[in-house]
């Protein structure tokens, strides 16, 4: 993967949902506490970009077990949050994949650069490599905010997620 952000996320405007996350899981089929996004934040439809969020809570289903007195948000997760930002993205490119389910195909290229704890907001960012009918290849960022907000945000996951239809 790029050493170069996939998108300067303080320059775009984040401060209000595009999509919500009522309106985000009719599209995903994912339930309960596998619902890995909050909300959808910037879609950029002709470059394949989506920003979508994960509030990240010290009440959160994971936070007592991982890591005892010290939570940190797993890796994994991390993953799946951006797996399922990817298939929203890839949702909207009008493709023939009304009624499908994306699982993953794979991951390439995944690095952990930082700890997320709780109680702030993990910014997921997506931009689509390959797109067909039946599979899909993006590139996935994850940030947190710095000191100084998103002029400093800090990367602490990159990935290239590998879709295909089930």
């Amino acid at each position: 993967m790029a050493n170069e952000q996939l998108v300067d996320l303080s320059k775009l405007d984040l401060g209000t949902d595009i999509v919500e996350h009522a309106a985000l899981y009719k599209i995903l089929d994912h339930g309960g506490r596998f619902r890995m996004l909050d909300g959808i934040l910037h879609h950029d439809a002709e470059q394949g970009i989506a920003v979508g969020y994960k509030d990240i809570k010290d009440t959160d289903w994971w936070a007592c077990d991982h890591i005892p007195g010290r939570p940190l948000f797993p890796g994994v997760l991390m993953i799946e949050a951006g797996a399922q930002l990817c298939s929203w993205e890839f949702s909207t490119r009008g493709i023939g994949v009304e009624g499908r389910f994306f699982g993953f195909g794979g991951v390439n290229q995944t690095r952990f650069r930082g700890m997320v704890e709780p109680d702030t907001r993990l910014y997921i960012v997506c931009k689509v490599h390959r797109a067909r009918r039946t599979v899909f290849s993006y590139y996935v960022e994850g940030y947190i905010p710095g000191e100084d907000g998103l002029k400093d945000a800090r990367r602490v996951f990159e990935t290239e997620v590998l879709g295909v239809a089930l």
